[in-house]
């Protein structure tokens, strides 16, 4: 009768023990993912600091265009330049926006490799 009490003790303690390795693994992979979560914040202050600079080159050269645009004739020399500057300046715009909308998509509590596949593809 000892025995089967001992044994049935011993098989309690062996399931407190096993929640309590799920629980520490679940508490790891969420500290680990913290530092993914403060390592993406920082892409993303880098990214937002890229659009804000940007979006005011596009807005410029889009303004000078305009004012040049009003004498065409007589300002041909410089609205050639400015339209060539412009069109990269678009690309580059619209590239930093696919960037800020692929990492709006990454999830910092999903799959590692889910995480790596999709920084990939952001870089």
């Amino acid at each position: 009768m000892e025995l089967d009490a001992l044994q049935q003790r011993w098989q309690m303690q062996d399931a407190r023990l096993d929640e309590m390795l799920t629980l520490n693994r679940r508490l790891l992979s969420a500290l680990e993912r913290g530092h993914a979560r403060t390592a993406l914040h920082g892409v993303a202050r880098t990214l937002w600091t890229q659009f804000a600079i940007d979006a005011l080159a596009v807005f410029g050269l889009g303004t000078f265009i305009g004012n040049r645009l009003a004498h065409f004739t007589a300002e041909l020399r410089f609205l050639v330049p400015a339209i060539a500057l412009f069109l990269p300046a678009i690309a580059i715009f619209a590239s930093v926006i696919w960037q800020l909308v692929q990492l709006a998509g990454i999830d910092a509590a999903g799959p590692v490799t889910v995480m790596q596949r999709r920084l990939e593809r952001l870089r």
